[in-house]
């Protein structure tokens, strides 16, 4: 650092050391008879300039905000010097954390690269934005770059173009539902134990749901299972009760389908109006017939042997085709 001496001081010796010797020389130099003439300090007046134009300098700096010895708490800043005396210099507390090794901005440690800042620990306590050290941190990087560790909303997302090229922990949030897009028969969550047969749209594996050999009970289809003509319903505790076989799809358990409503109409037979429905292997229908129809159009499905009932007259003779009844030949049909 430049030694400085207090300018006030130098001048005003300065002019201290002139008034002297020219006291001396009037001394030793005048007659006797001029001792009258002598003067002293500081009543001459020797055409020099006055104790404030000697010091104006100084107090032009003064009076335009430069120091020669700094306030505490700032520090001397040498590329700002009065002009008029460079012993006079700007005082900020910005220089007072420079010489306390507080050297570094903000902007110098983001030039060193996309994951690197201002150390906010090492900030100068003065509050002015300078600092002792820079740190990397990759984290900061990755979220100013929208990619985190953990998601507000939805997951991080695994698919490699989403993952920060600074921390593979952070990546951008996906809010697609787990096991989108997962193959048939698998999901993300809940088959863990599965062979992995893909990804979801987020990144995340998917597990197979599916076996080869399925619980005791658990062998039909939905096709199998539906009502209708199969005659059985699924036998399900809840929704989520099957076997998913990896080759037969989900199989169910079966009970049979109760046919609620309908009947199997044993006195007659039923009106095939193909309303019907099969408990098991036995059809129902939702009309029964309340009489056989005799000849050759319907039959009972339960015979009666009745003839007369049926509609047979006995002891006629038909005058064209006729029909004589199977259970008793007096009696017969006539067309």
């Amino acid at each position: 650092m430049r030694n400085y001496n207090n300018m006030l001081h130098m001048k005003l010796n300065a002019a201290v050391s002139f008034f002297s010797i020219a006291a001396a020389f009037s001394v030793f130099l005048l007659p006797s008879n001029a001792y009258g003439g002598v003067c002293f300090l500081p009543d001459c007046n020797l055409g020099l300039p006055s104790y404030d134009d000697v010091n104006s300098d100084t107090k032009w700096c003064e009076d335009h905000g430069y120091y020669f010895r700094c306030p505490d708490g700032t520090g001397a800043d040498y590329s700002q010097t009065c002009y008029r005396d460079e012993s006079y210099t700007k005082c900020t507390e910005e220089q007072w954390c420079k010489d306390k090794g507080y050297d570094k901005t903000e902007e110098y440690c983001r030039s060193l690269g996309d994951t690197w800042y201002a150390d906010e620990s090492t900030q100068c306590p003065n509050g002015q934005n300078l600092y002792k050290e820079c740190k990397e941190d990759t984290g900061r990087a990755c979220e100013e770059d929208d990619k985190f560790m953990v998601c507000t909303v939805g997951r991080p997302s695994k698919n490699d173009e989403d993952i920060c090229e600074w921390n593979n922990n952070y990546s951008e949030c996906c809010t697609d539902e787990p096991s989108y897009n997962c193959p048939e028969n698998s999901k993300v969550e809940g088959c863990e134990d599965g062979v992995i047969v893909g990804e979801d749209s987020c990144g995340y594996e998917c597990h197979q749901c599916c076996t080869d050999s399925c619980p005791a009970g658990y062998a039909y289809t939905d096709e199998e299972t539906s009502g209708g003509t199969s005659g059985y319903l699924k036998d399900m505790a809840n929704e989520d009760d099957y076997c998913m076989h990896c080759t037969r799809g989900k199989l169910y358990k079966r009970k049979e389908n109760p046919c609620t409503g309908y009947d199997v109409c044993s006195n007659y037979g039923g009106v095939d109006n193909g309303d019907y429905c099969y408990t098991g292997d036995t059809k129902k229908y939702s009309a029964c017939r309340t009489e056989c129809q005799a000849g050759t159009m319907e039959w009972c499905d339960t015979p009666v042997t009745d003839c007369a009932a049926l509609g047979y007259r006995q002891n006629i003779s038909c005058s064209g085709a006729g029909f004589a009844c199977p259970f008793d030949s007096s009696y017969r049909y006539c067309m």
